[in-house]
């Protein structure tokens, strides 16, 4: 249950900074391009090594249990984010 519920949080970061930065980075590129891209790039990074900590720390767990716990745990991330994504950053439905 532990597992689930931290891979739940990191999908839910991951889908939420992308949505905040797809509004940045569109072609053609510019400065503000380039400034996003280093902004985020930490965040990604840091999210990223959170994921990689977690796989880790549960290495009980054999590598087909932890797919099969990942796979609802996106769907849940994605329900949460659908939800929870028009209040938060103004978007529609």
């Amino acid at each position: 249950m532990k597992f689930f519920v931290y891979d739940c949080l990191i999908f839910t970061l991951l889908i939420s900074v992308s949505y905040i930065l797809d509004g940045y980075l569109n072609a053609p590129f510019d400065k503000v391009d380039v400034f996003a891209i280093f902004v985020s790039l930490p965040i990604l990074l840091i999210l990223a090594g959170l994921f990689t900590k977690m796989f880790l720390e549960f290495d009980r767990m054999s590598k087909t249990v932890k797919v099969i716990i990942t796979v609802p745990a996106f769907i849940n991330a994605c329900l949460i984010v659908a939800l929870i994504g028009p209040i938060m950053f103004g978007f529609g439905v």
